[in-house]
């Protein structure tokens, strides 16, 4: 059940991500991936990563260089981190829905 919940968190977190990416080839919008796992300890880990070289650059931001010198800088979209607000604001509601929908599926 909890591995359910966190795939649904990280869905949502993708998704709302991939609303805020800006698109020119679609690369990084399809980039976005989760991986799940179980520490030593017993607690699980959800990680939500885009795994293109540049995701972090657009991500947070970067200096526009030229010859060396800094010349302007580029605002950061902050898709992620915005995405992950938003769900984590959202939470009980996710879990709940994830819930349901497992009770169901064990009903019948």
């Amino acid at each position: 059940l909890i591995s359910k919940i966190l795939a649904d968190i990280a869905f949502e977190v993708i998704r709302e991500a991939k609303l805020k990416t800006p698109v020119d080839s679609g690369l990084l919008r399809r980039s976005f991936f989760s991986n799940f796992r179980r520490d030593q300890d017993g607690t699980y880990i959800c990680e939500v990563y885009n795994n293109t070289t540049y995701a972090r650059f657009v991500e947070k931001g970067h200096r526009i260089v030229s010859n060396g010198v800094t010349i302007g800088f580029v605002e950061g979209v902050f898709m992620l981190k915005v995405a992950e607000e938003k769900v984590r604001a959202r939470l009980d509601v996710y879990t709940k829905r994830t819930v349901e929908r497992y009770l169901r599926e064990l009903i019948g």
